[in-house]
């Protein structure tokens, strides 16, 4: 008499299984540029446990940050803010996203094949628009803070995990720049110098140009005159009157001493700041001596 024995093993599937899984995150520094960037960020996963099926794979979600939206910003101390995202590939063809709100495989990340103690390697990327593309931020840090979760992936279920915190931190460098250009005319960026010629010095000849000043921070607006303020031909000497939108300037003194005339508590728009700048010929003196009159004015802007 033969006898057949049905031997049955259940193992049981707990779905708390804790597989110790370990996120290593960098907190990334990031400079804007002039250009839009895409830069790739690095994560390494370790599991600890050694249960096998169950803690294969993983996936990571990431939260909205400060700025509660997956439009996602960075803040300096004053709640000023920069631009910026987090995208599962370099084509930015998704955004990262959290559990509840993550719909397809571009909204998060996604890896396996974990052995105990052996670090998967994965990147993700972070998108940060072009200066030009903001609104003349301020100079300075701006930092967001994003919560990114690890879940286990079994039998086409997910289960928390743990989570750790990326902070994305954005530098924004001082920029502060000087345009002298034609009444009326726009920031320039590479007119920097202005040559008034009057031609044949006669009272009261005046000229007038622009100057404007694009800064994201605090500044102040300096000018020196060479000849402290008179045009001259050797010893001989022509008075002008200097005009900074409509205040008479005293260049006395100010080849070594320059004096201030605007300042800026704050970044400027886009546009920058514009201030006037008037030169008038006074009145001429009794046969002055016949050639050319010079005088040269330098404008400095100093970063507060």
């Amino acid at each position: 008499m033969k006898f057949l024995f049905l031997i049955l093993f259940f193992i049981p599937y707990v779905h708390a299984q804790n597989c110790q899984f370990e996120l290593s995150l960098g907190n990334p520094t990031v400079l804007p540029t002039n250009v839009n960037q895409v830069l790739e960020q690095n994560f390494i996963v370790t599991k600890k446990s050694p249960v096998l099926l169950a803690c294969d794979y993983f996936r990571l979600y990431f939260s909205k940050g400060n700025a509660n939206s997956y439009q996602r910003q960075a803040f300096n101390t004053e709640l000023e803010k920069y631009n910026y995202n987090l995208h599962s590939n370099i084509n930015m063809s998704g955004i990262l996203k959290g559990v509840n709100d993550a719909l397809n495989s571009n909204e998060y990340i996604q890896g396996g094949s974990l052995l105990s103690n052996t670090p998967y390697s994965g990147s993700f990327f972070l998108s940060l628009p072009a200066l030009s593309t903001q609104t003349n931020q301020r100079a300075g840090f701006y930092r967001d803070s994003i919560q990114v979760d690890i879940y286990r992936v079994a039998l086409l279920n997910i289960y928390y995990q743990t989570s750790q915190v990326f902070q994305v931190n954005i530098a924004i460098p001082t920029n502060l720049n000087v345009s002298i250009v034609d009444e009326g005319g726009a920031f320039n960026i590479n007119s920097t110098t202005k040559v008034f010629d009057f031609g044949f010095l006669q009272d009261n000849q005046e000229l007038r140009a622009d100057v404007i000043v694009n800064s994201n921070t605090p500044y102040q607006l300096r000018i020196s005159s060479f000849n402290n303020g008179k045009l001259k031909k050797g010893a001989s000497e022509i008075n002008y009157d200097l005009k900074f939108n409509s205040q008479t300037v005293n260049l006395a003194g100010s080849s070594s001493s320059p004096t201030e005339v605007a300042s800026s508590s704050g970044p400027t728009q886009i546009a920058g700041n514009r201030y006037n700048l008037r030169v008038k010929i006074m009145n001429l003196p009794q046969n002055p001596e016949a050639g050319v009159y010079e005088d040269a004015l330098t404008l400095t802007a100093i970063a507060n």
